[in-house]
């Protein structure tokens, strides 16, 4: 098996959190860059007769700008409730770009909460990731 090399990684580069299995023995995992909106993936791996596919299939592909209402860099693993619903965080995006949690469910994608940063706090970024001032290399944070 082995994650496209396309210019945007269509189906997720930097799969760096461990992956969960269902009842049938499908992989579900996140990549924390890449997918269609650059911003990472939730990805799935199905099992076939044979082994496991050999390309995963992309269920989400978060965007990467500054306050993804989905959320963006989904960097932590998932978890399954006894239904099969998928449940994760990113760590970027999101109203005031501070992450968000999210649900997969065979109906779609639901984000479940927007986290809103502590109060008096300054809400950071690295402004590199979003493609604003490449040679700036420290978060730039707003209140």
């Amino acid at each position: 098996m082995s994650f496209l090399s396309s210019a945007n990684c269509a189906d997720g580069v930097a799969p760096t959190a461990g992956l969960i299995a269902d009842a049938q023995g499908d992989l579900f995992g996140t990549a924390f860059d890449g997918g269609t909106g650059g911003g990472g993936t939730v990805f799935e791996i199905v099992k076939t007769a044979s082994g496991y596919a050999s390309t995963p299939t992309t269920l989400v592909s978060f965007c990467l700008q500054v306050n993804c209402a989905d959320g963006a860099n989904p960097d932590a693993g998932l978890i399954a409730d006894a239904s099969g619903n998928l449940f994760g965080t990113t760590s970027e995006g999101g109203s005031n770009n501070v992450g968000t949690a999210f649900e997969v469910t065979d109906s779609g994608f639901v984000v479940r909460h927007k986290f809103a940063g502590a109060p008096g706090k300054p809400n950071c970024f690295w402004p590199e990731r979003f493609g604003i001032g490449s040679a700036i290399r420290r978060p730039q944070c707003r209140g």
